[in-house]
């Protein structure tokens, strides 16, 4: 890229998604509650990015009951 620089990657959006699933005793089924979206499209529109250079995700789960999903979005404006 020509205009790529490190401190044009400063510029960076970060959005989160949490999940949680409680397991219903003496059955096989569970009730699942989450909470937020995460999309590049979505973060290169509110950003503002004409081009997006790295999107980095990151996973956290907690024996299946506790989820955490979070993307972080470096682009140029």
């Amino acid at each position: 890229m020509k205009d790529f620089s490190p401190e044009k990657l400063k510029n960076y959006r970060s959005y989160y998604v949490h999940k949680v699933t409680v397991p219903l005793p003496y059955t096989f089924g569970c009730l699942s509650f989450g909470r937020g979206d995460i999309s590049t499209n979505q973060i290169m529109e509110e950003a503002g990015f004409s081009k997006l250079v790295h999107a980095h995700y990151t996973r956290l789960n907690i024996v299946t009951v506790y989820q955490n999903y979070a993307i972080s979005a470096y682009g140029i404006p």
